[in-house]
């Protein structure tokens, strides 16, 4: 069965009906008056645009969550072991230098989204690899190359305004 419409999809304005009197006289065509009441949000139910700034507010609640996970994991007993250990707090700040490096923090500001991604990925590489996360408090005396890494962001995280971590 054939529709037609008797507004103008593009303006919404009414078809006169002097121009609907022009359609051929077939019983299968109908006016979409005969079917049912028209849907003014018809265009909107089939035509989607994305909205960029929804899609932007949920990468950083996500980045910021995952810095929040992460500190509440891994930094804070960490940053509190190595300010009172002086090699962890050394070896931490040479990972925090190699991290800064990987995202070449020295010609752009380091921010959540890209500390977030590193985190992530370093994880998702490393469990690829065999590591899993350690289901009890840490032994910060030795901590392996994955946990120094991590608390190295969780350090560079620290640095940056605070405004963007709430």
């Amino acid at each position: 069965m054939l529709l037609v419409p008797d507004f103008c999809p593009r303006t919404g304005d009414s078809i006169p009906a002097d121009d609907v009197a022009a359609l051929p006289d077939d019983p299968a065509v109908r006016r979409s008056a005969e079917v049912g009441p028209h849907r003014a949000a018809l265009a909107s139910d089939t035509m989607r645009v994305p909205n960029n700034r929804v899609a932007t507010r949920s990468a950083a609640v996500a980045a910021r969550s995952t810095l929040t996970t992460l500190t509440a994991a891994v930094g804070t007993a960490g940053l509190a072991a190595a300010h009172a250990n002086p090699g962890l707090l050394a070896e931490v700040d040479q990972h925090a230098a190699g991290v800064r490096d990987s995202l070449d923090g020295d010609r752009h500001p380091l921010t959540v989204a890209a500390l977030a991604g590193y985190a992530e990925g370093l994880r998702d590489a490393a469990a690829e690899h065999g590591w899993t996360p350690p289901a009890e408090p840490v032994d910060w005396s030795a901590p392996d190359w994955v946990l120094t890494r991590l608390l190295a962001v969780c350090l560079l995280a620290r640095g940056l305004d605070p405004r963007h971590l709430a």
